[in-house]
């Protein structure tokens, strides 16, 4: 299989992110030995978890809302794997959230992002805003609704405005 990296992300052939995926397995991996090590050398509570964020949750979630929308159903279950692992080995607290509110919070805050700053380098990809006569409810956003391919639907921009 013939793979590419551009900024970080790992596409297969197909553009899928599947090698991606395992990249981030590996990663996930290599961390949860390193975490292991600092635990048995003492570092327990608040302080590991917090590493464990800062350091292995960072680099799972880097770009997230880029990936998340095309990953397959077996692509995600492998993360939120990752997670519970995390959770039983004490490396998270029990209620942490699972790996796709992460994934949605990012998009939210990307989102956020994109819609409150008109400098931003997405910026230019959201639809225009729609204009109401009518006093409807506050919604998320006002811009124009379109129907969207499934293909459109998983694309960052388009996905974060569907939700």
């Amino acid at each position: 299989m013939v793979s590419l990296i551009v900024l970080g992300l790992v596409f297969g052939d197909t553009l899928s992110f599947d090698p991606h995926m395992d990249v981030l397995s590996r990663r996930a991996a290599q961390s949860m030995y390193a975490l292991k090590i600092l635990r048995s050398h003492g570092l327990t509570g608040d302080a590991l978890w917090g590493t464990t964020q800062a350091t292995l949750l960072a680099s799972l979630l880097y770009a997230s809302p880029a990936w998340w929308g095309p990953t397959s159903a077996g692509s995600r279950d492998r993360l939120e794997s990752i997670m519970r692992r995390l959770i039983r080995n004490g490396y998270k607290p029990t209620d942490s959230p699972t790996f796709s509110e992460l994934c949605e919070r990012a998009d939210g805050k990307l989102f956020n992002d994109i819609q409150m700053n008109s400098d931003h380098v997405l910026h230019t990809l959201l639809p225009p805003i729609k204009s109401n006569k009518y006093s409807l409810r506050p919604r998320r956003h006002n811009f124009e609704g379109a129907n969207y391919s499934t293909l459109m639907r998983k694309n960052s921009i388009h996905r974060l405005i569907l939700n």
